[in-house]
């Protein structure tokens, strides 16, 4: 309990929470009893106060700030400094809580104080040349033998773990940076330590004086003899802890007693302790033949280890290995001629493999009591993750080499790019791991041990809660656990069949269902669960002859439905698709789109996961219950026969969750009955443009009944890529979501041209993210450069015009217009220009209107004079002001003169003027009149 009225001092402290409030005052007394009475050292104390309200471990960190500035020889010169430097009082705090490790190098050298407040420095990111550098500085500083020498490397490896540190814990370095920082600090303090190994073996005495700068080892080889380091495990990944061993291989060409005791210098040099500490902790086990292997592997032998003798959990580390020293050329050389002997496994015997792994090392925690608390190697950890990103390189990295990487953070990002990985998936186990990481790094940093569990004591657990921005203990391992709960689901869904998750081509499964994922990228199995495909694999089963397709709705959580597609495929199909869930009052939050290869008859497979918006268009009780052919005549005569006005869910809606479900049910029906209507159009041979035509009068006109102005039109970010995939383009959509964006999108696509043969729908809170895996029509990848520009112009534009369309007068119209339009732009030279002259929203908005209001005035006038339609719709506020007839009649009269008074007027047939030059500024040239001076005015066919 507190008794703030016998402090020895009037200090409010009720901020704070020490444990100790009279102990704490007592310290906070003697050290205003260290400063000058008449200086203003005494002022740093609120900058103290604030920051220990903050601190994790207040008394602990208030003990330790006395200790430090006791141990300063002029304490009112410091605290005179801490007065003046509020920023130096919060990184002394912030080291003092979090690290005794880095507490320790601080209070034996505090000069570093003043270096720490260096804000802009302190963050700067370093090379691995730049670390090279200043370590060979600190060394030839020093001089002396290759003892002094190591030690002065071991005070700049704990400057710069000091500086990483306080940047960790002041904010300045993410977790990213500080792993990198931490390897590439790793590679150079490795590579000057060879150095100084090799000058020792090539002088034979550990104490002869070195040159006053050594060389660096040549890539020939000079002073290496042809000797390279290579970094596997964390070091090797660029994602090396606070704590960690380093594991490495040695490689030389041809292996020489002089490799051999060069290389046992070099571990000692890393691993030997001194009154500075130790560099590094060397593990060498994953050599050939482990410890019983000789220390250094020459090239050619290592190659033949790896061919006869390699488990496949040894090729697994050879993932991340990446050369740290000595030959630069070797060791790449030797990396590169290892990659085949990588990738040659089934995927059955990778996974089993990995799993297996896995599985005895959770029975060693489970042994030892550590599973649960354990985040590097515990079920849902770190290990879990490394283990899918691995297993699925090592199973796809042969055929797409664009997976391979050692660097587990990029490796996801390649895995999910080429589609092998599922975006939630990909979520889930980056922010797993940054999570995970950074929770080791805290375990660390206390006392530079190498613990990856959770402590098991309410105290400590506080502690690290605290250290890690939880207000306590249970917070933390809510987040925790519902991490590694997510991180373990995917792990089992791609290496666990036990828990009914995984399917590959190979899986023993019914011919149907092996036969089904054969024809499918090996990304669909890594989507979707055994109990997912083999539902697929039955639709799949029932598309044939006349029946083209299958919808199977079933209810998710939180009043979303997971839909599910399968059908023919047909081009322009996924818009449909798209156009009809909009129609129906749904919402995509996310999907994936598969197609079947080439060979034999093409189905898609297409799940979507939506939720109703403001409600489905109503039907009539005929509208799911009529005959597929009385419907799909009813459609062709009168296709939008059956739509009522769009209204506010019912008051079912509310009711129970049966209730909702059971109308909602009428609505998939009949959506299902529309989708089997179109689709057979198209299969019967009729023009993909009359049926998308068809649906979007269906969509303007359920949409012209909703009330409110047309929705903004935000502009998308669209990059195509053509790297990470060996057989299609890449195109990556970001963009504010919209109702209907994926409709537009799709329907600017199929207008395009192009095939899309696999889709990932992503949400983001109020943004999509969309990939799109495309081809040419020819089913070639989109690699000429003008082709890309002008599907980039194309793709915005149509989905802009869409996205407008159903205010057009005559949506049909317009759409029929419009493509016409953009078939003879894609004909022009510059017609991406011209596009891009169109961007603003009230233009196209213009567009839309003028060519969804008259077949005649299309036909007679527009379709024959491009060159005026874009002038005159950009020329939107000429538009909008009507004229009389007199005005009408005057200006005609003043054009027929100037034909007239022409000198070209003698060569004119019957006084018809020839097309005016699109960039032509005055009016005086003939022809039509400028596109600022022309106004129509239409209904229905009639031009006025």
């Amino acid at each position: 309990m507190r008794r703030e009225d016998d402090l020895p001092l009037p200090l409010d402290l009720s901020a704070i929470s020490f444990a100790d409030d009279r102990a704490a005052a007592a310290i906070l007394l003697q050290l205003r009893t260290s400063s000058d009475a008449d200086s203003r050292a005494g002022r740093y104390e609120p900058h103290l106060l604030h920051a220990l309200s903050e601190a994790a471990n207040p008394d602990q960190v208030l003990l330790t700030f006395e200790r430090f500035v006791q141990g300063e020889a002029d304490r009112p010169a410091l605290l005179s400094y801490l007065a003046l430097q509020p920023r130096a009082v919060e990184v002394l705090v912030r080291i003092f809580s979090g690290s005794q490790f880095l507490t320790t190098i601080l209070l034996r050298h505090p000069e570093y104080l003043e270096r720490l407040t260096r804000h802009r420095q302190m963050a700067d990111l370093k090379g691995r040349e730049e670390f090279l550098a200043e370590a060979r500085d600190a060394m030839t500083v020093t001089g002396g033998d290759a003892t002094a020498r190591l030690n002065s490397l071991r005070r700049y490896q704990r400057w710069e773990l000091l500086r990483i540190g306080t940047c960790d814990f002041t904010g300045l370095l993410d977790l990213r940076r500080v792993i990198v920082q931490l390897s590439l600090l790793a590679d150079a303090i490795v590579q000057a330590c060879l150095e100084i190994a090799s000058e020792q073996e090539q002088d034979e005495s550990l104490f002869s004086a070195p040159p006053p700068h050594p060389r660096p080892l040549s890539p020939e080889g000079e002073r290496g003899d042809s000797f390279a380091v290579i970094a596997l495990g964390k070091l090797g990944g660029e994602e090396l802890n606070y704590s960690s061993d380093i594991d490495l291989l040695f490689i030389a060409e041809q292996v020489t007693p002089r490799h051999l005791r060069i290389a046992r210098r070099l571990v000692q040099a890393l691993a030997n302790v001194t009154d500075e500490g130790f560099l590094y902790r060397v593990d060498m086990r994953l050599r050939p033949w482990g410890q019983a292997g000789e220390l250094v592997s020459s090239h050619d032998s290592y190659l033949d280890y790896l061919r006869d003798h390699a488990r496949l959990w040894e090729k697994q580390s050879l993932l991340k290995a990446r050369v740290i020293a000595g030959n630069a050329e070797l060791g790449w050389r030797f990396i590169a001629s290892v990659q085949n002997d990588l990738f040659c496994s089934e995927a059955d015997a990778v996974r089993a493999s990995v799993r297996d792994a896995k599985q005895q090392i959770e029975s060693e925690l489970i042994r030892k009591h550590r599973d649960a608390a354990d985040v590097k190697l515990g079920r849902g950890s770190i290990r879990d993750i490394e283990f899918v990103v691995q297993s699925l390189q090592l199973i796809h990295g042969g055929a797409r080499a664009n997976v391979r990487s050692f660097n587990s953070l990029d490796a996801l990002i390649r895995l999910v790019e080429s589609g092998l990985l599922p975006a939630d998936d990909f979520q889930t186990l980056t922010a797993g791991y940054i999570f995970l990481r950074t929770v080791e790094h805290a375990l660390q940093l206390v006392h530079h041990h190498q613990t990856h569990s959770v402590p098991e004591s309410q105290p400590e657990r506080l502690y690290l809660a605290r250290r890690l921005d939880f207000p306590d203990e249970t917070h933390l391992l809510t987040h925790l656990n519902r991490h590694r709960s997510a991180i373990r689901a995917v792990f089992d869904r791609h290496l666990n069949p036990r828990e009914g998750v995984a399917i590959s081509p190979a899986d023993p499964q019914p011919p149907t269902v092996r036969d089904h994922v054969s024809r499918l990228e090996p990304s669909y199995a890594a989507t979707f669960t055994v109990r997912d495909i083999i539902r697929h694999a039955e639709l799949a089963g029932r598309i044939h002859g006349d029946n083209v397709v299958v919808v199977d709705a079933v209810p998710d959580d939180d009043d979303a439905w997971r839909v599910t597609i399968v059908g023919y495929d047909f081009t322009g199909e996924l818009s449909i698709i798209c156009g009809l869930l909009l129609l129906h009052g749904f919402n995509i939050l996310e999907g994936d789109v598969f197609t079947y290869d080439a060979a034999g008859p093409k189905k898609i497979v297409d799940v979507f996961r939506v939720r109703p918006t403001v409600g489905p268009i109503e039907r009539s009780e005929t509208a799911t219950s009529r005959s597929p052919a009385a419907a799909r005549q009813e459609s062709q005569s009168s296709p939008d026969a059956h739509i009522s006005p769009t209204t506010e869910l019912p008051t079912t809606f509310g009711s129970p969750v049966a209730e909702r479900q059971g109308y909602f049910r009428g609505v998939w029906d009949a959506y299902a009955s529309e989708l089997s209507d179109l689709l057979r159009r198209l299969h019967a041979g009729e023009p993909a443009r009359r049926v998308q035509a068809d649906l979007a009068r269906k969509i303007a006109r359920a949409l012209s009944r909703r009330p409110g102005a047309i929705p903004p039109l935000y502009p998308i970010d669209l990059q195509l890529d053509n790297e990470s995939s060996d057989r299609f383009t890449l195109v990556r959509v970001r963009a504010l979501d919209t109702a209907g964006f994926l409709y537009e999108l799709t329907n600017s696509l199929a207008l395009c041209g192009v095939d899309v043969s696999r889709v990932h729908v992503a949400s983001h809170g109020p943004n999509v993210d969309d990939t799109f895996f495309i081809t040419d029509a020819d089913g070639r990848k989109l690699a000429d450069l003008t082709k890309q520009r002008e599907l980039r112009a194309a793709v915005v534009l149509i989905k802009s015009f869409t996205h407008l369309l159903p205010h057009a007068p005559d949506p049909e119209r317009a759409l029929l217009h419009f493509r016409e339009l953009v078939s003879d732009l894609f004909t022009r030279t510059e017609w991406p220009a011209e596009i891009a002259s169109l961007e603003r929203p009230e233009v196209l908005d213009g567009l839309a209107r003028l060519l969804g209001m008259s077949d005649f005035l299309w036909n007679d006038l527009l379709r024959m004079q491009h060159a005026n339609l874009f002038p005159l719709v950009r020329d939107v506020d000429a538009l909008a002001r009507p004229r009389s007839a007199t005005e009408l009649q005057q200006e005609l009269g003043a054009l027929l003169g100037l034909c007239e008074s022409s000198p070209e007027s003698s060569r004119r047939a019957g006084g018809v003027s020839p097309p005016v030059d699109p960039g032509a500024e005055s009016n005086t040239t003939g022809g039509l009149t400028p596109p600022a001076r022309l106004q129509v005015v239409g209904d229905g066919d009639d031009l006025h």
